[in-house]
Parts: C-alpha cells; sequence; structure tokens
C-alpha cells in the first residue's frame, strides 16, 4: 500500500483558543465564505474569524440564536449561512445583515443545499426535500436508521447504521436501491469528490462508489483506524487516523503532519485553505498550519565550545558555497557541508580579520596581529615594525592593491604581506574602529567621528571633510553606485552622507541606534545590524526591512564585526545566541500579498450598560456616526487575510492628534465632543514598511433625547435675548472694573513679595556677592511685574504677535549671561488674534517664572519654548535638565505655585511632566478667546 506511517512532515503551527477570542476550544466545523472570512462551529456559540478578530454570535448578543449555542455544523450558501444543530434544528445567519431566521426547530442529522433546493435528514427518519424553504416530497426512513443523506448525479444516497445505503430517485424520493455497504464505525459521512464520485466514510475506513457498489479508496484500501477523510478543492487527499494524526499524499506516499503543541488532541474536521494553509478543528481549540518558506537559517556552534566558555562570535570569513570559517573567541571554528568542527590550534580571541592569497589575518584580543593558515591550519604571529607584539587593532581592511590597512588607538598602520613590511601612522587621540577604501581615498570610523585622506604607497594626507558629526563611528559600507557612505553609530542610528556634498540623512529608532555591522551585498541592498536586531534597506526603492526575534532570528543582540556576505547571496551575522543567515529573496516571497485596510466590524457600547453590545457590518459608507456621551465605538481592523501568522499592524489618528498603534487590531473611541472628525487608518507590514492607508469620517452625533427640548429653549432664547443683550454691556463694564482691580491687587502682592525677600536678603549673613546676586534678580523680577501690569491697566489691545514679540526680547536678555542656551519655535503665519488683558499678563508672567526656575534649579544644557495656536493656545517649556521626579519640583520655591494660579484663573491647564531620560516640560494650555 502506498502509505508510509514513519515519515513525518514538519508545519508551522498556530492555536487558537479562548484567550485569542475563541468562544470555547471545542471546534466542530470550519467554513470560509466568498469575502474571506473564515466561520467556526463551537459548543458555545459561532464565531467569525477575519485573520485578526475573533467575534462570536450567540444568544447573548443574536436575537434568535440557539438557546444552548451549540453549533455541529457549518453550510454557506452566498450570503445565508446555514447553522445546523442535531438536537435543535437549523437556523440561517444573513451573513450581511447579521440578522437570523428559522428554518428547521426540531432534531436534524444532515443538510445539503443546492440551488434553492434543501435536501434535510431529520432525526426522527423523516427526508424532506424543501423547494424555495417549502418542503416538496417527505418520505419516511426511521426502520433504517439513516445517519447521512446527500445528492449525487441526480440521485439521493442515504448512509443507514447496519442497513446499506439507500438509493433514491432525486425528485420523487423513491426508493431505487440498497447499495450493500460496511457498517458505521462510531460515525459515518457521504461526500462528493470532484476525481473519485461518491466517496463512503465509515469511520474505520474509505469506500468509492463504482459499479453500483462501494469499493476500497484506490490509494488507502483496506487501511483501518480512518476516522475522517477530506479532499483539497485539487482533489488532493487527507485523512484523520483515530482522531489524532493527519495524514497528507506526497510523492505518492501518505506521511504524518507533525502538529506542534498539540498533544493528546482530537481532531474532528479538517479545513484546506489553500497550497500552504489548513486549519484543523479538534477539542482543544482551531489549528491553522502553514508551511511558510523559511527564510532564517539558524546556525548553533554552541555545543562545539570547549571547557565551558561562552561563544563570543566576530568575523565570518567565506570560502566558497559549502564552507566558512567563524572566528571569535575561544577559537576558530569551521563550518563546512553543514557540519561545524573546532580547529585545533591555541584558543586565539580573534576579533576582526581579512583573506588574502590562503591565508586569513587577524586582529586578536590578547595576542596582537596573526595569521592562520588555511591548508596547514597553523596560527602565526606577524611582527609589525615599532609597535608592541600583543597590541591590539580594531579593525583590519583589505586595501586595493592588497595590503592590510590595520586600524588601532592612536595610530594606522599599513601592512604587505609579500614584503613582510609596514609603515604606522600616528593619530593622537585617535582610535580607529573601521575602515573603507574608495579609490585613492581612505575613509576611517574613529573615536571622533569621519575622517578622510587620499592615500598612496603607504602614506596618506588628510583631508577637511564639511561632516561635523563628532561621535564613534563604529561601521563604514560604501555605497558607489549612488556615491554614498554609510556610517554606524555607537548611538546615533545611521548616517548616509552624500560623498559629493557631505549632505546626509541620519536614520534612528528603537532597532536603530547602535550599530554593530554594515554590508552591502551588491544587490541594491544595504544591510545593518544592530543590538535590537536587523534592518535591510532597499536604495532603489526606499524601502526596509525591520527583523528582530518576532520575524525568526535567534539573536535579539548582534556582535560587532560579525557579519559576511555568502556566494549564495545570503548574508550571515553573528550574535549573542548563534548566527543567522537570511535569505532576502525567501524573505521578499512570505510577504503579504493583501494590501487593503478593512474595517470588519463595528460594535457599539452602551456606557450605561456594559452587558448591552451591538455589533454590525461595516457598510464602506465615508462616514460612521455613534451617539457620542451614550456609547462606545470599536471598529475591528483587518487584512482579511486568515493564511498567515506573519502579521500586518495598523495605527490611526484622529484629526490632528498623534498616531497610535491599533491595540488588538481595533479601534475604541469614547466621549468625544460633538461634532465630525477624520480618521486616518494606516497599514504596514510585519517589517514596519507602510502597505496602505484609509480614511473615514466619525460623525460624533448628540443623543436624540438631548434634542427633544429644542423648541422649548428656542422659545426660550428668544424671550431673553433682549434682556441678556441688556446685561451683557452692563456686565462687561463692570468685569473690565474687576479685572483692573484685580491685577491692581496681584500687582501689590507680588511687588510687596519681592520687596520683602529684598529686605531679608540685606540682613542676611550671606555672602556679599550672593547678596548683590539676589537684590539684583528682586529689582528685575518687581520691574518686569510693574511694567507688564501696567502694560494690562492701560486698555492697550494686545495680540498674539505682541506676546511673542516681548517673549522674544526677554529670552534674549535673559539668556544672554547664561551658559544655558534656548531655542524659541512658534507657529508659522500664525493668525494674529486679540488676547484679554489679564491672559496677556499672566502668560508673560508664567515665561518669567518658568525661566527663573530653569536658570536656577535644572542644571540644563537648552531651554526650548514653544508656541502654538489653533483653536487653543499651547504654550510649552522644556528643559533638559536634571530632574527626574516630577514630585520634586513643588519645593522650589513659589514658581511652580504662581504658574499653576494664573494659568487656571484664565481657565487653562497646567501639565508638569518629566522627559526622558531626564529633564522637565511644562505644557500650558489656554482659551484664547
Amino acid at each position: 500500500m502506498p502509505i508510509a506511517r514513519g515519515a513525518s512532515i514538519k508545519k508551522t503551527t498556530q492555536i487558537f483558543t479562548t484567550v485569542n477570542g475563541l468562544p470555547d476550544n471545542s471546534i466542530n466545523d470550519i467554513q470560509k465564505d466568498q469575502d474571506g472570512y473564515l466561520w467556526i462551529a463551537t459548543n458555545n456559540g459561532l464565531s467569525r474569524f477575519d485573520g485578526k478578530n475573533f467575534v462570536t454570535f450567540s444568544s447573548i448578543n443574536c436575537k434568535g440564536f440557539f438557546e444552548d449555542n451549540s453549533v455541529n455544523e457549518i453550510i454557506i450558501d452566498h450570503n445565508k449561512i446555514y447553522l445546523l444543530s442535531n438536537q435543535k434544528g437549523i437556523k440561517i445567519l444573513d451573513r450581511l445583515k447579521l440578522t437570523m431566521q428559522n428554518f428547521i426547530q426540531e432534531a436534524v442529522q444532515s443538510m445539503q443545499v443546492e440551488q434553492g433546493r434543501h435536501l434535510v435528514l431529520f432525526g426522527s427518519g423523516k427526508l424532506t426535500l424543501f423547494v424555495d424553504f417549502k418542503p416538496k416530497k417527505t418520505i419516511y426512513l426511521k426502520n433504517f436508521i439513516p445517519k447521512n443523506a446527500i445528492v449525487y448525479n441526480s440521485k439521493i444516497y442515504v448512509l443507514t447504521d447496519h442497513n446499506g445505503i439507500i438509493q433514491l430517485d432525486a425528485n420523487s424520493l423513491i426508493k431505487e436501491a440498497v447499495i450493500p455497504a460496511d457498517f458505521i464505525y462510531m460515525y459515518g459521512r457521504l461526500f462528493v469528490s470532484k476525481k473519485l464520485g461518491l466517496v463512503y466514510v465509515t469511520g474505520n475506513k474509505v469506500f468509492v462508489l463504482k459499479n453500483n457498489r462501494f469499493e476500497f479508496h484506490p490509494l488507502l484500501g483496506d487501511t483501518i483506524g480512518i476516522t475522517n477523510y477530506f479532499e483539497s478543492q485539487d482533489s488532493e487527499p487527507f485523512y484523520i487516523a483515530r482522531s489524532k494524526t493527519l495524514f497528507g499524499l506526497v510523492k505518492g506516499e501518505f506521511v504524518s503532519h507533525t502538529i506542534n503543541g498539540l498533544k493528546n488532541a482530537e481532531i474532528r474536521k479538517f479545513f484546506y485553505l489553500d497550497a500552504n494553509t489548513y486549519f484543523l478543528a479538534t477539542n482543544q481549540g482551531l489549528i491553522r498550519v502553514t508551511n511558510p518558506k523559511p527564510y532564517v537559517k539558524v546556525i548553533d556552534d554552541n555545543a562545539f565550545v570547549e571547557n565551558e566558555m561562552i561563544r563570543i562570535r566576530r568575523k565570518i570569513i567565506p570560502i566558497d558555497a559549502e564552507s566558512m570559517y567563524l572566528l571569535g573567541h575561544p577559537q576558530i571554528a569551521v563550518w563546512s557541508k553543514g557540519k561545524i568542527k573546532n580547529i585545533s590550534t591555541e584558543n586565539y580571541s580573534m576579533y576582526d580579520s581579512s583573506l588574502l592569497n590562503e591565508k586569513i589575518y587577524c586582529t586578536t584580543d590578547s595576542y596582537g596581529f596573526v595569521s592562520f593558515d588555511i591548508a596547514t591550519k597553523k596560527t602565526t604571529p606577524i611582527p609589525l615594525e615599532n609597535i608592541p607584539l600583543r597590541e591590539f587593532f580594531y579593525v583590519i581592511e583589505k586595501g586595493n592593491n592588497n595590503e592590510l590597512f590595520l586600524g588601532g588607538t592612536n595610530k594606522i598602520v599599513v601592512y604587505y604581506p609579500e614584503l613582510r613590511k609596514s609603515i604606522t601612522t600616528p593619530l593622537p587621540d585617535l582610535i580607529v574602529f573601521s575602515i573603507a577604501q574608495d579609490g585613492p581615498l581612505i575613509w576611517l570610523g574613529t573615536n571622533k567621528g569621519l575622517r578622510c585622506a587620499s592615500y598612496s604607497e603607504g602614506r596618506f594626507k588628510w583631508k577637511s571633510i564639511p561632516f561635523s558629526y563628532s561621535k564613534t563611528i563604529r561601521a563604514i559600507e560604501l555605497d558607489k553606485k549612488n556615491q554614498k557612505i554609510w556610517l554606524g553609530t555607537e548611538e546615533d542610528g545611521l548616517f548616509i552622507v552624500n560623498t559629493t556634498n557631505f549632505s546626509f540623512e541620519q536614520k534612528k529608532d528603537k532597532v536603530l541606534k547602535t550599530i554593530a555591522t554594515l554590508i552591502n551585498d551588491q544587490k541594491g541592498r544595504m544591510w545593518a545590524s544592530t543590538f535590537t536586531g536587523i534592518v535591510v534597506f532597499e536604495l532603489v526603492n526606499n524601502r526596509s526591512f525591520q527583523l528582530t526575534q518576532k520575524n525568526g532570528l535567534s539573536n535579539l543582540e548582534f556582535n560587532y564585526k560579525s557579519a559576511a556576505l555568502l556566494p549564495d547571496g545570503k548574508v550571515i551575522f553573528g550574535g549573542l545566541n548563534s548566527y543567522d543567515v537570511i535569505d532576502f529573496e525567501r524573505l521578499k516571497e512570505n510577504l503579504k500579498e493583501k494590501n487593503t485596510i478593512h474595517i470588519t466590524g463595528i460594535q457599539r457600547n452602551s456606557i450605561l450598560n456594559q452587558q448591552k453590545a451591538q455589533f454590525t457590518n461595516y457598510s464602506n459608507s465615508n462616514t460612521i456616526s455613534f451617539q457620542t456621551g451614550e456609547e462606545d465605538l470599536t471598529l475591528f481592523l483587518s487584512d482579511l487575510d486568515v493564511s498567515t501568522s506573519y502579521s500586518n499592524f495598523f495605527t490611526y489618528q484622529i484629526d490632528n492628534q498623534k498616531p497610535v498603534t491599533a491595540y488588538n487590531n481595533s479601534i475604541r473611541i469614547s466621549n468625544l465632543p460633538y461634532g465630525i472628525y477624520s480618521l486616518s487608518i494606516k497599514m504596514y507590514d510585519n517589517f514596519g514598511n507602510l502597505i496602505t492607508k484609509k480614511s473615514v469620517a466619525i460623525n460624533a452625533m448628540v443623543p436624540f433625547y438631548y434634542k427633544t427640548s429644542f423648541f422649548v429653549f428656542l422659545l426660550v432664547i428668544l424671550i431673553l435675548f433682549g434682556s441678556i443683550t441688556v446685561y451683557s454691556v452692563y456686565h462687561a463694564r463692570k468685569t473690565e472694573a474687576v479685572v483692573k482691580d484685580r491685577i491692581a491687587m496681584d500687582l501689590h502682592d507680588e511687588v510687596g513679595t519681592v520687596l520683602t525677600r529684598m529686605l531679608m536678603t540685606t540682613h542676611s549673613k550671606k555672602e556679599v556677592t550672593q547678596q548683590h546676586t539676589e537684590l539684583k534678580q528682586g529689582i528685575t523680577e518687581a520691574l518686569f511685574s510693574i511694567r507688564t501690569s501696567i502694560h494690562a491697566l492701560s486698555g492697550t489691545k494686545t495680540h498674539i504677535e505682541d506676546l511673542i514679540d516681548d517673549t522674544l526680547e526677554f529670552l534674549k536678555k535673559e539668556f544672554s549671561n547664561s551658559s544655558i542656551s534656548y531655542q524659541f519655535n512658534y507657529t508659522k503665519d500664525i493668525p494674529n488674534q486679540l488676547l484679554k488683558p489679564e491672559l496677556f499678563r499672566d502668560c508673560k508672567l508664567i515665561l518669567f517664572e518658568a525661566t527663573a526656575n530653569a536658570l536656577k534649579y535644572s542644571n540644563a544644557s537648552k531651554v526650548t519654548f514653544d508656541f502654538k495656536l489653533d483653536s487653543e493656545l499651547v504654550i510649552t517649556i522644556s528643559d533638559d535638565g536634571i530632574l527626574t521626579d516630577v514630585n520634586s519640583i513643588y519645593n522650589k520655591g513659589n514658581g511652580i505655585g504662581n504658574i499653576i494660579k494664573r494659568t487656571e484663573r484664565n481657565s487653562g491647564k497646567a501639565r508638569f511632566y518629566c522627559n526622558s531620560p531626564q529633564g522637565l516640560t511644562i505644557e500650558l494650555t489656554f482659551n484664547w478667546t
């Protein structure tokens, strides 16, 4: 027989359970509709899966659902989803409207639907043919104990228990024959195969109808223990052995599929999605089984490390397509034809290396400069003229004329292997970490930035370049085609420098921070390994791919110098755990093809009654409305790709707010002020690239009952309008007087406080210099407060531009004698709006207080002031000082208290928070009208 039970295929699996959103772990059936949704029947409701989210339908949220919520089978016919319950009957769910209706309200065994005709076998033994949902013909087969009925070749076949298979006329239901068949073992079923015709699965064996008799399946023969049998859309056969193991046909043999993470589970149903994906219904959840093409291969050399030492992976030297040398600590290893072995030699700790004429030249951590002969496997120390034998070098680079450049502390050495001579060039105060040669030019990455020299026969002529980065550069890689040089830094990510005009672009994020290595694969891609992953840049279309452990890498952090381009185009990187070999062409094959954002559902949750929730499909309208203040709105997002575990993710932005990640692939909107908002949604692939975006309008509506008193309210408004107008004139004059009185009172209090403090200073025992400083500061503060108050009392109209001009003049004066720098930013083309006198005055005094606090207490190097005006005036003062605990600012004098008081009395809001990693930000928000 063509069965190889010992063979096995390993698959990638993902198990979905109630933890992921399923209503129950006991799965009975799986089907897919024409839009791409997967429908899952469970013992506790029906679930819809969009690739990201599970939505459950049950008696709790779906009117008319089965009371016990149990669904045994699903049949999908266009927009109708038939839910079969062996005990309760058949319900029909409209998958678009999500409404339920009854069809059969008694126990059923099976149903088949085809072109408006429904063949229903009832639990009572009754078989009825429905046309347009009306019963046309009925026969009773109770004595035969029928289990399953199906239409095939204009005949109806009814599977019975121990009574064979009954053949009926498809229209009249008249019995024509009884075909002998093996008895049902536990449970059996009939189904139609595209290739084989009518197939009978007994629960133990598989038979095929041929010449009006059932014969063994041509591939399975008399094999027993087959609890279920299925076929793909292409008639590829699969079977489940003893409810536990899935077998599929591979090159004429049935081999088992190893399902990782699944032990002792009962496999009930098999649903074939495509050539790379299928689903299993089990008693332990829904299982997605995929056959992705892996693009990361791990080379694990930990077992070969001698004396239980920690393996440190450094330079990788490819020799040919089947072998490479792996250097580092504590010894040299060679990878050849898929196997690793150590080289029996001294335990040299290699750092950087270069291959030249069958020898690997290496810098070491404690043995100086050495060479390793590939043929003899011997290591030889190399003396350098006027250099200590054990001198450490950070980098070795082969030159255009087969010389070797060695970079170290305060020097660069040129070594000529054939002549065994060296020339040393001193570089005071520099440490050379990386070297690259571009024709006659030599580029050095040092502890103080980038250096450039013209080079000829061991001599360097240093050039001045207009690139001012002065921190450590660990890696250099040339992009000659685009006349650019890539620089990997120790803390500031990547710099991509145009070598013609020295303009540059910086790339820095959570992955691109500390760069370990750079590799140009000569296929239009630049690779960067970092302390948190790997990033691949496509130089033509400006796309990048961020790879971390979630993408299959074995390493969290990668090592300096540990990278190489292999002869087959793959790239290898060494990290803390092992080596990762990455196939970019295979990576691109794993990119998701789905490129459309789908809002797969809208859920409205009552704020007053959390148990009350309404789920509806999204109708693809341009506007989504909800009753703000009465309900929350949850939008479910997906790309409708149920086939893969490679996960796209979404961000969303409401109007001009900061974009945020859609947690659990959903957006929850609550308590928006009434009005219409723009919702922008963006979808990114698993590597961080923007795929597409979508915009909809959100209409936050006032609840209806708020409008019932509208006409009464309008009548009252008309009656009171005249009175209010008169009162407003009177009140405006009175308010002006009150404001002036308040400003005068504040001036009295503030100047009095300052003068009292100055008086106390003159009686203190402080040094004269300190007394003079404090008296000068007090006079400045008092004069500023007096001038500001007089301006407010004068009745002069003040605008936003006046506040900006006064602030610029004030900052220039205050910071002129300080070591702290400042930056002032404000919205361009800012509207010249009028400000209330009291708000104008208090803003200036707040800026004075904030500036004084920054100069006295922050120990900052820079203070930034931002003015933004839209519907509100937002003033932000931020420093990079020493503050790490925001609560401590309230103990620093009266400044913070004054800022809060002046903000709140202008109906504003004041926020104080620490920056990362330290420093203070003060954010003030005012309604400027």
